[in-house]
């Protein structure tokens, strides 16, 4: 399985600023900077979408909540006003490799989770979202649905928190992961 399948969202496009096609941008990292003159930006999580817009940097300033970015081609308040609310997502292959028990997101997304007591399949990662205390996986089952005994529906996910203690095993180049069964209740 390659590490790279996968665009990472980086940053979102807030207002216009200004009248010559600068943006307010709020970026998912803790250094703008960097994210910003890294690579292209595309507007869609896979690059070659029909809808996907390639938005270049040409300079960056940083703001106290958001960003001021300017983009090539985007000259004036209507162009830049039409980029707002957009997502922009950059390459996974243009990022340093994690260190030692830490993951990008984009890497974990499709990864096949496994009981860690058989290796039963019981589904894939479809989401991940951060919590208070831990970052949440979302299971899609590979059945689709099970019956949860103790509330009496039908569930299609499981809500796994990202600890060492329920998913004690990530396997990214295997293509899976490991949920202890006492998390599987």
């Amino acid at each position: 399985m390659s590490m790279q399948k996968h665009n990472v969202a980086i940053a979102k496009i807030g207002r216009a600023h200004g009248l010559a096609g600068e943006v307010r941008v709020r970026f998912f990292s803790d250094d703008p900077g960097v994210c910003a003159m890294r690579a292209p930006f595309f507007t869609a999580p896979d690059a070659n979408a029909p809808n996907a817009r390639k938005l270049v940097c040409i300079s960056h300033k940083p703001g106290n909540t958001m960003d001021i970015v300017r983009f090539k081609g985007v000259h004036s308040r209507q162009d830049a006003e039409a980029l707002t609310g957009l997502t922009l997502y950059q390459a996974r292959a243009e990022f340093a490799p994690p260190a030692d028990d830490e993951y990008y997101y984009a890497d974990l997304l499709g990864l096949r989770v496994l009981r860690a007591s058989d290796r039963a399949a019981l589904g894939t990662v479809s989401d991940i979202f951060a919590s208070g205390a831990s970052d949440i996986l979302v299971v899609a089952l590979a059945e689709g649905t099970r019956e949860d005994a103790r509330e009496g529906v039908q569930k299609n996910a499981l809500y796994l928190p990202f600890t060492h203690a329920a998913l004690p095993a990530v396997h990214i180049e295997e293509g899976y992961i490991l949920a202890e069964d006492t998390y599987l209740l």
